[in-house]
């Protein structure tokens, strides 16, 4: 997913831990957070996995308009992936995302670690894994 919307999100950075920035770096940026909600097979055969992402925009108090619209950005990309190849950049897997919805859109809800406004919202892929060998 980070791989998917860098590119896509930019200049807003995106990534799956927050930035660690210097006591004295200026921090007042917007950053695009994806976050694994887990996931399953989801037939009989295990061949589709679905996997829920949630994805968190940080942004300036007084900047709330503008980071709830560029959450509703990488939403709607995040929903419109169905059909494409999204490469995992550790292990230089291709994975076809064969469906993709949006599961919920951008709530502002506060996070106690952080002095920014965050927004969150969620989306679902269906990706191909690996099928099981038969026992």
């Amino acid at each position: 997913m980070v791989s998917y919307l860098t590119p896509i999100m930019a200049p807003t950075p995106v990534a799956t831990r927050l930035p660690q920035p210097a006591k004295t770096e200026d921090t007042i940026n917007n950053f695009l957070r994806v976050e694994s909600g887990g996931g399953g097979p989801s037939g009989q055969d295990q061949v589709l996995f679905t996997i829920s992402l949630i994805l968190h925009l940080y942004c300036p108090n007084n900047q709330e308009s503008q980071g709830e619209q560029l959450l509703g950005e990488a939403l709607a990309w995040a929903g419109n992936a169905q059909g494409t190849f999204v490469r995992h950049p550790s292990t230089e897997v291709d994975y076809f995302v064969t469906y993709s919805r949006i599961g919920s859109l951008a709530t502002k809800m506060a996070d106690p670690q952080v002095a920014l406004t965050r927004f969150r919202g969620m989306v679902y892929w269906t990706i191909h894994g690996v099928p099981r060998a038969p026992l």
